[in-house]
């Protein structure tokens, strides 16, 4: 069988079925290093553009915190956070939350990542993980969210030139 590869992301078989790949790649970073807020990230996000991370098709936006993908289909959503802390922390916690009413009263935990912190002989880091696929029926109403908590006093470390803590949006699927 052969296939042909468009610029635009298809694929399509000898036979002229379309087979679509990812189509859009995105990249979110924190920029500056906060304490772990107990509640939504709603600041210091900004989109990787620099030459080296890949990007590609439509934009996701942000606004206080709240993310809006630019088209349905089925996405997967990969936070990273980079998490350092003095102290003892017995947990830090990240979740995905989504919604399917632009979080007017919906919202549902998507992904949850954890981690402890136990060192207390200085700054111990550790990275925290969360991810999901998430199908978008509506872009107007499909958003998500980042809630951050924790027991005892982390920090997150943050870059807005490399992906210390980020959160990528992938395309896999159109619906």
């Amino acid at each position: 069988m052969s296939l042909t590869l468009y610029a635009n992301g298809k694929i399509e078989t000898s036979s002229g079925k379309l087979i679509e790949g990812i189509t859009i790649i995105d990249t979110w970073r924190l920029t500056s290093d906060m304490g772990v807020p107990d509640g939504y990230v709603t600041t210091n996000w900004v989109r990787a553009t620099d030459t080296l991370t890949a990007q590609l098709g439509s934009a996701v936006t942000e606004s206080s915190g709240v993310f809006t993908l630019p088209e349905t289909g089925i996405w997967r959503i990969n936070l990273q956070l980079e998490m350092y802390s003095g102290q003892e922390s017995r947990w830090v916690e990240a979740q995905i939350h989504g919604s399917t009413d632009g979080f007017s009263s919906n919202t549902t935990t998507l992904a949850n990542g954890l981690v402890g912190i136990f060192d207390t002989s200085g700054n111990v880091h550790q990275s925290l993980t969360a991810s999901t696929y998430y199908d978008v029926t509506n872009t107007s109403n499909n958003k998500i969210k980042i809630y951050l908590s924790d027991a005892g006093s982390a920090t997150n470390e943050s870059s807005s030139t490399i992906n210390r803590s980020f959160i990528e949006f992938v395309k896999v699927r159109a619906t």
